[in-house]
């Protein structure tokens, strides 16, 4: 995702930066980390029912001896430090070659991971909530008060 969105903010291909993301920076490393695991978060009991893979959760259940609720709240723990290890390299931004339209493209597809898997499977899921919020967001208007009267 990071190759193909830095690919598509910019209009031209900067070598230097391609390689930057190539070597697989710290950068992208936290950013992935947030992606996998909310990701996990929002969808491993229905995929589990599907027969799919265990995920981060299961595995942190069976490793630990710990219940579900348990591993989530380590998993969600984990996400939160993942999230202050990604400011931390976001500030750091003049040690990096990625341009700010590359770094923000990168960073706004993290928290459109964590906005869509917040409250399950915004993605697949048949509930509409997720749809819903995001439409909310760009098309219903913002009641404007006026506050001098």
């Amino acid at each position: 995702m990071a190759v193909h969105s830095s690919l598509f903010v910019t209009n031209q291909i900067n070598k230097k930066e391609l390689e930057f993301l190539e070597s697989y920076p710290e950068f992208l490393y936290w950013s992935a980390l947030i992606v996998r695991l909310q990701d996990d978060l929002g969808t491993s009991s229905e995929e589990l029912k599907r027969g799919d893979v265990a995920k981060s959760i299961q595995c942190y259940m069976h490793e630990n001896g710990v219940s579900e609720e348990a591993a989530r709240r380590h998993i969600k723990n984990v996400v939160r430090e993942a999230w202050k290890m990604l400011n931390v390299q976001r500030l750091r931004g003049g040690a990096s070659p990625l341009s700010q339209a590359v770094s923000g493209s990168l960073l706004n597809l993290v928290r459109g991971a964590h906005c869509f898997y917040q409250h399950g499977d915004g993605h697949g899921s048949q509930n509409h909530l997720t749809k819903h919020h995001a439409l909310s967001l760009l098309f219903d208007p913002i009641p404007l008060y006026n506050f001098t009267s």
